[in-house]
């Protein structure tokens, strides 16, 4: 089993972690300063998505109602560019309170 990239899209910067399935740790890897979502895409291409990468997971900024905003929108866009630029499944995920 190979390596899964977390994805923390922010409106600056987002941060990149991979986790290990076969050791089952994630650490961090990077933290990217946002230039657009083409750009975006290219640079983590380059520098987090290679042969090992089997899937992604953008986390999703819900709001407490669980509805989406502007921060969702920008990470699907984000998210959904790349698995067409790598063609890797790509899994949201709600991180409402994750850092609390």
């Amino acid at each position: 089993m190979g390596a899964i990239l977390g994805l923390d899209v922010g409106r600056r910067t987002i941060g990149v972690a991979v986790l290990d399935a076969d050791r089952g740790v994630a650490s961090p890897r990077f933290t990217l300063a946002r230039k657009g979502v083409k750009k975006d895409v290219a640079a983590l291409m380059s520098r987090a998505v290679d042969a090992s990468t089997e899937a992604l997971v953008v986390g999703l900024p819900l709001h407490d109602d669980g509805s989406e905003g502007d921060g969702c929108r920008i990470a699907r866009q984000v998210g959904d560019a790349l698995a067409e630029a790598s063609g890797l499944p790509v899994h949201y995920q709600d991180e409402t309170l994750s850092s609390v």
